[in-house]
């Protein structure tokens, strides 16, 4: 390990919390959920012409843990690429535990800071990834929604912050799973 990433690894160390709803052998899908506690992170998607507001994740691969299917979603989904580097998911997955972790039906929600997103951007972008979004990787939040040119086939076209306590005009955006996500997430926050 190099001594950038030994030095990052000092910074993110902390106890995990796992919901007793987690169940790793029925899980079918599996994401990650960034937020400050106050905002959270979420992307645009279209399907069959609907856009809504969803959030970062999707179906597992043969093999795959679920920390390895939401690294690897979250790669995908932010940079818009495939094949990502199993070194990659395998150096996230080392350096930086979820927060909380928690089950929706079948599918597993890893839960991530805002900074400890900007730490992983660091180290992806020491990964030497290519994505057809952005012109450099970026390592900000503010270059990640900000920076961000979607192509007409993006699985998510731009990203945005949006409130916990989700406001009434937005509401009706929000993916019915991603609110529910929301849901438990401040259920489990205040029970920690």
């Amino acid at each position: 390990m190099n001594w950038f990433l030994q030095m990052l690894c000092r910074f993110c160390k902390q106890t995990t919390y796992i919901d007793d709803s987690v169940n790793p052998t029925t899980y079918t899908s599996a994401g990650v959920f960034f937020t400050n506690d106050t905002l959270f992170l979420g992307g645009y998607q279209t399907v069959d012409e609907t856009t809504f507001i969803s959030g970062i994740g999707g179906t597992k691969e043969d093999g795959e843990t679920y920390m390895d299917t939401a690294l690897r979603e979250m790669i995908e989904e932010i940079f818009d690429t495939v094949d990502v580097p199993k070194a990659l998911i395998d150096t996230l997955k080392g350096l930086f535990p979820p927060r909380v972790v928690f089950q929706q039906y079948r599918y597993i929600i890893a839960t991530y800071s805002f900074k400890d997103l900007e730490k992983m951007l660091r180290v992806i972008s020491k990964f030497g990834l290519k994505s057809r979004l952005y012109d450099t990787i970026p390592t900000t939040l503010y270059e990640l929604v900000l920076f961000r040119y979607p192509t007409r086939d993006s699985e998510i076209t731009q990203f945005v912050l949006i409130p916990l306590n989700l406001p009434t005009q937005i509401t009706n955006s929000v993916h019915k799973e991603l609110k529910q996500d929301i849901h438990t997430y401040t259920q489990l926050i205040v029970k920690k």
